[in-house]
């Protein structure tokens, strides 16, 4: 009979080791999807700034133009003011 009560002893304590497993299976495939999804929303940033930044060069181009049209107004109407004296 001690040995059955060992035996019944052993298999409790293996269920009991077999559903915490499954506890800690259940805490890695939540942490991984909670990765997951915040890897695709990096990833949606990632993206957004990208498009933030293509608009800023953008910005930044336009007015560089406009500063050089400005500039070369600028010149042109020096140039003017020189022949006219």
């Amino acid at each position: 009979m001690p040995a059955v009560e060992k035996l019944e002893t052993h298999i409790d304590r293996l269920s009991a080791q077999i559903v915490d497993e499954g506890y800690k299976l259940t805490d890695v495939k939540l942490c991984v999807a909670v990765l997951r999804g915040t890897r695709e929303d990096l990833m949606q940033d990632a993206e957004e700034l990208k498009g933030q930044l293509v608009a800023e060069k953008t910005q930044y181009k336009a007015l560089s133009l406009e500063l050089q049209k400005r500039q070369f107004r600028g010149t042109l109407a020096r140039g003017r003011r020189l022949v006219l004296r």
